[in-house]
Parts: C-alpha cells; sequence; structure tokens
C-alpha cells in the first residue's frame, strides 16, 4: 500500500503523494500511474514505450514526446533537477530508472 522513497510517500489506496515535509503533493492520474510504475521497478530500466503501454495503453512512437514531457512534469513534483536529476535519470537509447530505494509496507 505505500512506497517510501527519499522522504516521499506513496499510499496506492488514497492515491496520494506526501512530500518529506508532510505536504501533499498533486499528482495527476498519469503522474500517480508513472510514479507508481518507477516505484515498482526501482534501478530498472524501463524503456520508453513500456512506459507509454502502461500510463496511456500505447506505444509510444520515435516521435512522440508527450512521455518524455510526462516524466518531466514528475521531476517538477518531486523537485527533482531536469538538468541533473537525481532521482528520475534519462538513461540515453533506452529509457528511464529511478535511482531511489524504495521500501514498500502495508502500514
Amino acid at each position: 500500500r505505500y512506497f517510501r522513497f527519499v522522504g516521499f510517500t506513496l499510499d496506492t489506496v488514497e492515491r496520494q503523494l506526501m512530500s518529506p515535509g508532510g505536504e501533499v503533493v498533486k499528482l495527476t492520474g498519469l503522474d500517480f500511474q508513472l510514479l507508481k510504475m518507477f516505484l515498482e521497478h526501482p534501478g530498472q530500466i524501463l524503456d520508453r514505450s513500456q512506459l507509454a503501454e502502461e500510463t496511456r495503453g500505447r506505444d509510444a512512437g520515435p516521435l512522440d514526446r508527450s512521455l518524455d514531457v510526462q516524466v518531466s512534469r514528475l521531476r517538477q513534483r518531486l523537485e527533482d533537477d531536469g538538468k541533473q536529476p537525481n532521482l528520475i535519470k534519462t538513461v540515453r537509447g533506452a529509457g528511464y530508472v529511478l535511482s531511489a530505494e524504495v521500501t514498500i509496507s502495508h502500514v
């Protein structure tokens, strides 16, 4: 039910993200799906087509930048610098990877 990472807590039942300071971080439905997918696969490279299929129900074409825009928005919500991201990193030619330790609990 709860994913915890770098001070954030994602409640998958309430679909709510709490910041390290205890504030609710507003997430769109797509933000939530994308973040949950990253948290379910920490340290694994998730390719663009896999992420697009999971969050949008369709494959991302080579010119489709909507996934990149969505990752950029998620980085902003997590206060992860887009130019030098520490949390969600771009792997050139492969996709994206969440580089944080994630713990899962039910309470």
